[in-house]
């Protein structure tokens, strides 16, 4: 299972362990996610964790979650449906 942390200096500035992840899968943890990079780095990840980055206009994106129904059996209609609601 590929498991990705996009801002993992908010999650743990260095003074906690990741190990406990690392013995789910493969784990990749960036310190820092841009706006631009989330997708990239989220794309192929069946797990994204987040503190700050905010992944609700790109979830959509992100095949390898839709296709996984990873978000909670939510088709790519849907989910567009759920932030536009969330949004407005």
């Amino acid at each position: 299972m590929k498991i990705v942390i996009l801002d993992g200096y908010t999650a743990n500035p260095g003074d906690l362990s990741w190990k406990g992840l690392e013995a789910l899968g493969e784990l990749t943890v960036y310190d820092r996610t841009k706006a631009d990079e989330t997708v990239a780095r989220a794309a192929d990840a069946e797990v994204v964790l987040t503190n700050k980055v905010i992944i609700s206009r790109v979830l959509t994106k992100c095949q390898t979650l839709c296709e996984k129904e990873q978000i909670k059996d939510m088709n790519e209609n849907k989910i567009k449906m759920f932030f536009d609601s969330k949004n407005n």
